[in-house]
Order: C-alpha cells, then structure tokens, then sequence
C-alpha cells in the first residue's frame, strides 16, 4: 500500500505542474490530480517528468536550506512547511513557496543565491491579495522568470524586470525592484532591509518606510532608514499600546456622516503611524525615551491649539476633541490606556443621557446631528450599536459624572501643557 505522505506529494507537484501548464483564468480548472487520466497528460513531457524525479530525490533540500522561518511566526521554516503539506495542510502561500524552492534547485541556480530568491518570493506572494488558482499560470511562470545563473537582484533591475512579474501585486514588484537596485550600489542597505521586511506587521512590504526618504538608489540614505526603523519598532511595542492615543488627531483615523471615527484596519502601514516614527526618530537624540517624547508632542498640540483656541471647550473638531480627551485622560486623570480604549479604538457618539456630560460645548464640525451640541462618546470594536444606548464601560472617564473627573480640567490641562519640565 502506497501512504498517505506519498500521495500527498505526488498530488502537490502534479498540481503545479498542471497549473504551470495551464491556461490563465481558464473556465474551469482540473481538480483531481491524482486521477490517471490527467497524472498521464501532466508527465507526458520529459520536463515534468525529470522534475518529479527531481522532487521525490531532492526532498532533504527543505531541509538543508530551513534555518530560519520565513512566515512572521514560529515554525514556518521551508522544512515545517514541508511536513505540513504532508499531512494535508496546503496553504497557498506555502504550497508555492515550497514549489519555488523545489523549481530554484531543479533548474540549477547558484545554491548561495537561494536566501535572497526565496526571500523576494515570499515578500511578492504575501502582498499579492489575489492567489487563487486561476493567477496561478502567471504566478508561476513569473517565479520561473527570477530564476538563474544570475542573482535574483540582478534580474530584479533589468529594464523588463517589471513585465518578468506578471500575476504579483504592482506595488510590490515595484518594490523589489527598488530595493534591489538600492542593495546593487549600497549593499549596506540589505541587511536592515531584511530586518524591516521581517517585522510582524510589515510582513515583506516596507516601501512605506523607503519612501519616508526615498530618493535615487546612489543617494538613499541607509542610516536614516534604519534610524527611521529603529523607532517603528519602538513605537510598535505592544501592538502600538503606547501610542495609540497620539493618532487620534491624524489621519489613522475617517470621520464618517453616521456619527463614527474609524479607525484604518490597515493601521501599521498607515502613513500617520509611519510619520509618528519619523518624528521619533528625528528627535530621539532628545528624546531618547519614547514617554518623554509622546509627552512633548502632546505639549506642543496644546500649546499650538491654545494659541487658536485659548477655551478648549470651543474645539469643534471630533478628532482634536478626542485627542484632548485622551492628553487629558493620561496627564491630568493618570488613567491607564487601556482605561480609556476600553472597548474598541473606534468611536462612535449618542445624545446626552443622564450620569454624562460632555466638557465641549459648540457641537462636532461636520455632524448632521451634532453641529451645535456635544454627545457623549463611546468606544467600540467592529458594530457600532444606537439601540444600545450609552454604556459606562464604553464610555470615556471625562464624560462619566463621577468617575475620577476633575473640576476645571482644561485649565489644568492648559497649565500642564505650559510646564515644560
């Protein structure tokens, strides 16, 4: 009796090898691929059938090259993932990098090579939404075209390297075009470059770091990229914990007409979050500990926002507002962040119930029902719910009576913005 490992391999390479062949975005696609009748078709050419040979022989090459993982998690080296298609878990992501690996050493590319191949692959294969089988003809060939003699950045910046990347996201072949070209003249640059490419929440796609400076490749400035991820991962700490509350006033967050602030999904890559390490990172001479720095930014809003608006209470933009709130919340109320996200970082807002109150006073702009009167905030996951009503756990500790509020806040807060210790 032939095991079940066996045949598990047998149907992932003739599957690539079927799609390899295939028409892209056919009509209909083959399913069975350890059905006889189509087993016979696929390994009717020599080709194919050298490289399942090759594939049944070489195994011990996942092995080999499967030090480190690749996936932003914990066992998801070439060799776990091996052993995981084995024993029926296929993931797409997977499944091609493993062909990949499988092809890079079938059509005999320089061994040394091979980190910097698989690496460019798997970067291409997580930012490309689109994997479904019917991109799988151009996907694969496009894997086939980064493979040769030359290394995988040497092909990356030719004048065709872009056709040469059919079927991957064109953002992202764009930027791995750039950071090849980058590396060729300032090798320097490939080692911070993979550090940032490894990061759990750029996953492989860190242009918008590059482009904080991007310039040609001769002129990029490499300590300032890793200047600049030095303090994404400062303020990344703790899924961005600690400075959550500093980008409320910034484009992370979209006002909507239903009486919401939403928060982008998105948030690591958001541009407001890359301009907060940006920011940091300009000022972390000075400002070495990010506390320090968090707090003399919140300073200078208030200071610049005084200067305009000497009531804050007059504030009529929702995000300013919260971003008082929060200031306030941390510095004068000394409650934890949790306290204050305690539901969600979306908010939404209703009309004024008892055991609440609001300490604005002229509306929020650009609210249908709110344009002249404040609501009451509240914060929340994914569903914002009005049948509810206001909810004291969802609520902010400014607007709770009774809950650790403070007489004349603004004040203190205004004389706390101008105490510069």
């Amino acid at each position: 009796m032939i095991d079940a490992p066996f045949m598990g391999y047998l149907e992932f390479v003739s599957r690539m090898l079927y799609f390899k062949g295939a028409q892209f975005r056919a009509a209909e696609y083959e399913k069975d691929f350890l059905e006889m009748r189509l087993l016979t078709t696929i390994y009717s050419t020599a080709e194919n059938l050298r490289f399942l040979i090759f594939a049944l022989d070489h195994i011990e090459i996942t092995e080999a090259f499967a030090k480190d993982d690749l996936l932003w998690s914990k066992d998801t080296s070439l060799l776990d993932i091996f052993k995981l298609m084995l024993g029926g878990h296929d993931e797409i992501l997977r499944t091609i990098l493993l062909y990949a690996t499988l092809r890079y050493f079938f059509l005999g590319a320089p061994p040394a090579n091979f980190p910097d191949f698989i690496r460019v692959i798997r970067n291409l294969l997580e930012n490309t939404a689109d994997k479904s089988i019917r991109e799988w003809p151009r996907l694969l060939l496009s894997i086939d075209n980064l493979i040769g003699k030359e290394h995988v950045f040497d092909i990356l910046i030719q004048p065709n390297a872009l056709d040469l990347l059919e079927g991957f996201y064109l953002p992202q072949r764009r930027e791995e075009i750039l950071k090849a070209r980058i590396i060729r003249v300032q090798p320097a640059a490939q080692q911070i470059f993979e550090q940032a490419e490894n990061n759990a929440y750029l996953r492989g796609n860190i242009m918008p770091l590059i482009a904080q400076n991007e310039k040609e490749p001769e002129l990029f400035d490499v300590p300032a990229f890793q200047s600049l991820y030095r303090s994404y991962e400062i303020i990344s700490e703790e899924d961005f914990e600690l400075v959550w509350g500093d980008l409320l006033n910034s484009q992370l967050y979209t006002q909507n007409k239903w009486q919401r602030l939403i928060c982008d999904d998105d948030y690591p890559k958001n541009q407001a979050v890359i301009n907060l390490a940006s920011d940091h990172a300009k000022s972390y001479q000075q400002y070495p500990i990010l506390e320090d720095f968090l707090r003399h930014r919140e300073r200078l809003f208030l200071v610049k926002k005084l200067g305009k608006t000497p009531d804050l209470s007059e504030t009529r933009n929702v995000k300013e507002q919260l971003y008082i709130y929060y200031i306030l919340h941390r510095r004068i109320m000394k409650c934890d962040i949790n306290r204050f996200f305690a539901n969600g970082f979306n908010f939404g807002w209703l009309a004024k119930d008892n055991g609440y109150v609001s300490l604005f006073k002229k509306g929020i702009a650009d609210d249908e029902w709110f344009d002249e009167e404040n609501p009451i905030f509240q914060t929340y996951r994914t569903q914002f719910r009005y049948n509810l009503g206001l909810k004291t756990e969802n609520a902010l500790p400014a607007e709770v009576v009774g809950l650790g509020r403070k007489n004349n806040p603004f004040e203190l807060l205004a004389q706390w913005a101008e105490n510069n210790e």
